[in-house]
């Protein structure tokens, strides 16, 4: 069989290696020993016993070889762990994204993965004042997640752009808006967290807020840092052709939020273009034409803590329980797949 290596095992990385896994030679790298059900990591912060319920261990469910490592750097044939190489017929690259934060401080959190805010659970017990630096999907389920947990605290969403959620509907803005104000949030449009100097941060404007915790949900970019520059483009996506493959290297594929295609980074659209790389990397084997990759619309699912949330899909906007209800369904049924 051939040889297929797939960087990271997140949505899209997971979709190819279930798919794939008994018709290819594959070997599964991740920093980490476990899938992680990233739609459900912001609830660990005021949960952190929800992260046993969103974490699974690959070498419990994956038939492959998986080899926990920090990919350091990768060729046109081989995949570098610091010295230790891992040669391949066809590479899948899905290593996703990170936020970052600005500012190295020791009350800031990002919203990245579980155990940065598993870490910080019992600083936000304590914490008076929190601030929230972004206001897209992680900021504003986090500060919903904030709020109904302990609405006993000052949080206050400092957002660049003039609305929540910006990139998504009006109505949705809105909800979200309303349902963070209404839960005693206080908002700063239009204005970005410049520094962080012990208990208090300092916006664009010059404003000082208190806050006794930051957390970062905004800044994200793409683990690339192990591929050549070449591939990439200024921001650091790797560049792909329309059928997912890296020009000049068609047994090269990238799935998910690594590629430079132009689409919101959610787990629906790391998938739907994992798939497109699994009909590819089929289609290559059995000498076919490919399949490019075309967006197509997806439903998205906002939580705003347990019992509230938003479902977005074209022109439609559903508000309140039954969207919360959804989310939850949505996760059961990606962990139980793993069983």
């Amino acid at each position: 069989m051939k040889r297929l290596v797939v960087i990271g095992g997140g949505f899209a990385g997971l979709t190819v290696v279930r798919a794939l896994e008994t018709t290819f030679q594959v070997t599964l790298i991740d920093s980490k020993p476990f899938f992680e059900f990233t739609p459900g990591i912001l609830r660990t912060l005021v949960e952190p016993q929800h992260m046993g319920r969103i974490q699974k261990l690959y070498t419990s469910f994956f038939r492959g070889t998986f080899v926990q490592g920090k990919v350091t750097r990768i060729s046109s044939s081989t995949v570098f762990i610091g010295s230790q190489k891992i040669p391949f017929d066809y590479c899948v690259i899905a290593s996703g994204s990170a936020y970052k934060a600005p500012i190295k401080e020791e009350n800031a959190v990002l919203a990245s993965r579980a155990h940065h805010l598993h870490a910080f659970h019992e600083r936000l017990v304590d914490a008076q004042s929190v601030v929230v630096a972004g206001g897209g999907l992680a900021g504003v389920e986090l500060a919903g997640e904030i709020v109904t947990h302990f609405p006993e605290k000052k949080v206050t969403l400092i957002h660049p752009h003039a609305r929540l959620l910006s990139t998504h509907r009006v109505a949705t803005s809105n909800y979200a808006e309303h349902f963070l104000r209404a839960r005693g949030i206080s908002f700063l449009f239009n204005e970005r967290l410049t520094n962080v100097q012990g208990k208090e941060v300092r916006v664009s404007s010059g404003t000082m807020l208190p806050a006794d915790l930051v957390c970062f949900c905004t800044g994200i970019f793409p683990l690339t840092d192990f591929v050549p520059d070449s591939w990439k483009t200024k921001r650091g996506y790797i560049t792909t052709n329309a059928f997912l493959q890296v020009p000049k290297f068609p047994h090269i594929f990238v799935a998910g939020d690594a590629n430079s295609i132009a689409e919101e980074k959610t787990a629906q659209h790391a998938e739907c273009q994992a798939r497109v790389v699994i009909y590819n990397l089929r289609a290559l084997e059995a000498r076919k034409p490919l399949r490019s990759y075309r967006h197509k619309a997806s439903p998205t699912l906002i939580s705003l803590g347990k019992y509230d949330g938003i479902l977005e899909y074209r022109k439609l906007v559903i508000k309140g329980w039954l969207p919360a209800l959804l989310k939850w369904l949505v996760e059961r049924k990606e962990m139980w797949k793993l069983r």
